[in-house]
């Protein structure tokens, strides 16, 4: 990830600001002292490229190890557990339209509204923001392990417990990843105010439908 500091020395470098104006943003950068709580939220300037690209592989691997215990990522932003087995083609091509599709989605978004970003950092905002979803997919997995008895129960329960529980859990879980990705396209994009709430409710808009769209197209292919 590009951080405050590395900003601030390119825009030395290409003559945007001068010598003295460069120490003054630095020193403000530097004195902010941000809450320990808040880098759960927003990691992203203090992530290093190499360090974050790791954390997001480390997401992929343990969702797609999530198959196991019926798990789908069946959308930018869905988790599902399925009441049949996951196969593995399915479980990579999940992975790949919910990383990469949305982490295209959310670039292209950048660039038109604010001419700017790299498609690599945005490649690593989405792998590192959906961790929390790895959590809620573990939760889900355990709680709703027994799918046929879930499905007859909720013949006579509007809501079973289980259900009940997994959703405490799983939506939670859900809006921690909407924040860190909205934290993350703020760091990626430079973006700030109107522009980047639009850029990014737009992006993730689009890329939910367009995941969702994708992965139909592609279902005859997976299970042939």
């Amino acid at each position: 990830m590009t951080s405050s500091r590395q900003r601030i020395l390119e825009m030395v470098a290409k003559g945007e600001v001068s010598a003295e104006e460069a120490e003054q943003l630095l020193a403000a950068v530097g004195g902010k002292q941000p809450s320990r709580w808040r880098v759960l939220v927003d990691p992203f300037e203090r992530l290093g490229m190499a360090f974050g690209l790791g954390m997001a592989a480390l997401s992929a691997i343990a969702s797609l190890a999530l198959i196991t215990l019926n798990v789908r990522y069946d959308g930018a932003l869905d988790l599902h557990v399925t009441a049949g087995a996951v196969s593995l083609a399915q479980g990579l091509v999940d992975q790949l339209v919910a990383w990469f599709g949305t982490s295209l989605v959310l670039w292209i978004a950048a660039l038109v509204v604010g001419r700017r970003g790299r498609v690599i950092d945005f490649v690593v905002v989405v792998g590192v923001a959906r961790l929390p979803m790895v959590l809620g997919g573990v939760a889900s997995g355990l709680l709703l392990a027994d799918f046929s008895q879930l499905t007859t129960k909720l013949k006579t329960q509007p809501l079973p417990p289980e259900l009940l529980l997994t959703l405490v859990v799983v939506l939670p879980c859900l809006a921690w990843f909407v924040t860190l990705l909205y934290y993350g396209f703020k760091t990626a994009s430079g973006l700030k105010g109107a522009r980047l709430v639009a850029g990014f409710v737009g992006a993730i808009v689009i890329a939910e439908l367009a995941s969702k769209v994708l992965l139909s197209l592609l279902r005859s292919v997976v299970s042939s």
